[in-house]
């Protein structure tokens, strides 16, 4: 149940396991994108993921993936691109990150990630990820 956050400050929320079954220990993944350039949010999801064009290159279950040779990121700066502009005068140090969960995939071009694990419940969470948006 990822919730993402965009604006200034970009935020990805999500439920983490704090290596336990027992869900008393659930922890909250508090992760800014940092420079985040474009988002997608939706399919495939768990169930789907081997329709995902990098299954078998790597991509797995809830998990977090840098991918290296992005094709989105060269579709990402033609669409970006000013008529006339220089290549240049787009964000050069992009990077493509990819997170599955139970019911979506979430893919980021972004600079950066900071991750902390954040105690607390889901709305609190949410709640200091709105001030920080701020």
């Amino acid at each position: 149940m990822p919730h993402l956050l965009i604006g200034l400050r970009t935020f990805l929320l999500f439920y983490a396991r704090a290596g336990g079954e027992d869900p008393a220990e659930d922890r909250i993944g508090l992760l800014e994108i940092v420079g985040c350039a474009a988002a997608r949010y939706g399919p495939p999801n768990d169930e789907a993921l081997e329709n995902h064009p990098l299954w078998g290159n790597g991509l797995g279950f809830y998990a977090a993936h840098q991918v290296e040779n992005s094709s989105w990121l060269p579709e990402w700066r033609e669409l970006a691109l000013i008529k006339g502009a220089q290549a240049s005068a787009l964000p050069q140090e992009l990077r493509h990150f990819i997170f599955t969960f139970h019911d979506e995939t979430v893919e980021v071009l972004a600079h950066d990630l900071n991750a902390e694990v954040f105690s607390g419940s889901m709305t609190e969470a949410l709640q200091e990820a709105c001030r920080r948006l701020a």
